[in-house]
């Protein structure tokens, strides 16, 4: 709304229900109906009478307060449209076309008031039709909506705080694991006997489970869930490459799209994989290698992982709740973490089967534009 329209006319000597008492609008809305003027300006809302031209004929006492208006017929006439925002006024008009057309229109738009205060507005237009049910006049109803845009702004600007500082978090953790990665990968470079080489890259291994997952977190801009099928797939490569740097093992993986985990179940489970994947590479394979086949699926309200080998399979005896070594007490305990069934089976080679609940999917306007 421009500022042209102010006047000198005070606001108690501009009665709103001129256009009742054949008035502006002498075939408007409640003609000769002092109830319906009555209703309108006990309205809290901004009401505004056109013509099916749009042009302006009425406006109820609390529109004129709200819009700071002291001259109502400095109105009288003009296009609704030059009442706005040059950037809204194609909205305007379309909604003054459908409620000439006998259709309602609803948009949000900012609008400042003729005193240049700023407001935004829900605005509905819709038509008024008389006894044969046709358009006759166009009625718009504007509520102020500033104090909700003003809440709204200030959350958003606080999610976008939030955003950037867990982004920032994200940065530095996965920056701080890297090193860590770093200074094992030197360590084990440098290590004289086989088994505290063996401990040092299984260690670096762990570690780099955990800086992946900081790593999709600082790619993305998700910070509370990993779409689990990619991470698993590299997960498989990563570790390989660690254990098996002459390349022997092959891995091939068929993880399913779209499967979406909370943290609380993505780290434990991506550990867990690593772990099963690097027991496979210490017991399974000899120095002709073999296949790692990696699987990951949604079976009705479950997720089903299965890491499995073409190896030597598994012992006699072997039982998934004993201690065992150090990998499967990890194992063991990180199922147990994320309310997991683990099973294991001979066929040929080893494989392991991991079943767990999913999550239920999470569910996920925007104010339009420009007042009259």
């Amino acid at each position: 709304m421009t500022s042209s329209f102010h006047g000198t006319l005070p606001l108690a000597a501009t009665p709103a229900t001129t256009p009742f008492g054949g008035g502006h609008a002498k075939d408007g809305l409640g003609a000769q109906n002092p109830l319906v003027a009555l209703m309108l300006d006990n309205s809290p809302d901004c009401l505004q009478l056109l013509d099916l031209d749009g042009r302006f004929l009425f406006m109820n006492g609390p529109g004129l307060a709200l819009l700071e208006i002291d001259d109502v017929t400095a109105l009288q006439n003009r296009p609704w449209s030059d009442l706005w925002p040059a950037e809204v006024a194609d909205t305007v008009i379309a909604s003054v076309g459908a409620a000439s057309g006998g259709e309602a229109m609803r948009f949000s738009a900012f609008g400042p008031t003729v005193k240049g205060t700023a407001k935004w507005w829900d605005v509905v237009v819709s038509p008024v039709r008389g006894d044969d049910g046709s358009p006759v006049q166009i009625l718009c109803a504007l509520r102020d909506i500033t104090e909700l845009k003003r809440t709204e702004t200030a959350l958003k600007d606080a999610l976008d705080a939030k955003e950037a500082l867990l982004y920032e978090v994200n940065h530095r953790v996965k920056n701080s694991l890297a090193l860590v990665t770093s200074l094992l990968t030197l360590q084990s470079s440098h290590a004289k006997e086989p088994k505290l080489k063996q401990t040092l890259d299984e260690a670096r291994s762990r570690i780099g489970v955990v800086a992946q997952v900081h790593q999709r977190l600082y790619q993305t801009n998700r910070h509370n869930d990993v779409e689990l099928g990619p991470f698993i797939a590299d997960i498989g490569q990563d570790v390989v490459g660690v254990f098996d740097p002459q390349g022997r093992v092959t891995v091939e993986t068929d993880c399913e799209a779209d499967i979406i985990l909370g943290l609380d179940k993505a780290v434990p489970l991506a550990l867990l994989t690593s772990e099963l994947i690097t027991n496979s590479l210490k017991y399974a394979f000899g120095e002709k290698g073999g296949i790692l086949r990696i699987a990951l699926h949604r079976r009705d309200d479950h997720i089903h992982l299965r890491v499995c080998d073409n190896g030597a399979g598994l012992p006699d005896g072997f039982n998934v709740t004993g201690m065992g070594g150090l990998g499967m007490r990890i194992v063991g305990a990180l199922t147990r973490q994320i309310r997991a069934q683990l099973s294991a089976s001979n066929g040929p080679g080893a494989c392991f089967d991991i079943v767990f609940p999913a999550e239920p999917p999470k569910g996920k306007g925007t104010p339009g534009d420009g007042a009259g």
